[in-house]
């Protein structure tokens, strides 16, 4: 069913990512100033005159984007088989591949009076290796139609690796936490100008919109199932972020703590 790989290319390629998104998380930098499209022309071609371009950058002082964005570490990821609530799906491809459940939490911080008005995550995980040994997204939350209405929701995320996640007010118990066969359940609750969200195969995109006074520090949750072939036994996921709509990305890379499941 899988092609063969060699463990000594994955070490090598897995070394490379991480030295790269080392020296990139090191030197990425935005502007401290809201960035429209006139500054960004500005920045294409700034002043020719010397005295102009000193003022320039002094009116747009650099910042590095790890001082913006913290990812919280160590990243979760939870093996929905040894729950030990195993459903129809997960025993129909339990043979060849194990469930996980990924927590991704992001802090975004205020820095130089710095507005958030929006903030997009892509992630990819094990892209260097063929299309066979890498985990597949199947489900992922929040999804858009959670801030359809432009307000704080509040409720409890139930979490099956079948079915994948069902949000519910409070109050209500759900069909699967209500007959047992929730992996997890989790209290949530966030305010969104809306978001965006897709699957990419291998990987997942967000773009959270925010209100457009927000200067405070925001957290942000993503939680994705993984679909992970048995023969690897390694996840790199890689991460650009970018803030606002400017097009300085922020790269981050990190291994994926993998738990094997001890039902087969």
């Amino acid at each position: 069913m899988y092609q063969n790989f060699s463990i000594e290319t994955f070490v090598k390629e897995q070394y490379l990512a991480n030295q790269k998104a080392s020296h990139m998380n090191a030197f990425a930098v935005i502007s401290s100033k809201n960035i429209d499209f006139s500054d960004y022309l500005s920045f294409l071609k700034p002043p020719a005159d010397i005295e102009d371009l000193q003022k320039y950058i002094c009116d747009h002082p650099a910042i590095e984007m790890r001082e913006l964005i913290s990812v919280h570490e160590p990243i979760e990821c939870e093996n929905l088989i040894n729950t030990g609530v195993v459903d129809s799906v997960e025993k129909q491809y339990v043979e060849d591949f194990d469930f996980h459940l990924l927590n991704l939490y992001f802090d975004v911080r205020p820095k130089y009076n710095l507005k958030l008005n929006s903030v997009a995550v892509n992630a990819t995980f094990n892209d260097f290796a063929l299309p066979s040994l890498r985990p597949r997204v199947i489900s992922l939350f929040p999804t858009a139609d959670v801030f359809k209405k432009s307000e704080t929701v509040f409720g409890k995320v139930v979490v099956t690796g079948g079915k994948g996640f069902e949000f519910v007010a409070d109050g209500e118990a759900g069909q699967a936490a209500k007959s047992g066969e929730a992996d997890f359940v989790y209290d949530y609750r966030a305010s969104r100008k809306s978001v965006m969200s897709a699957q990419t195969g291998s990987g997942f995109f967000y773009k959270f919109f925010t209100a457009a006074d927000s200067t405070d520090t925001q957290t942000f949750r993503v939680r994705a199932i993984l679909l992970r072939p048995r023969p690897v036994k390694k996840i790199l996921m890689k991460i650009s972020f970018i803030i606002n709509e400017f097009p300085v990305e922020y790269h981050y890379a990190s291994e994926i703590p993998v738990v094997e499941s001890n039902v087969r």
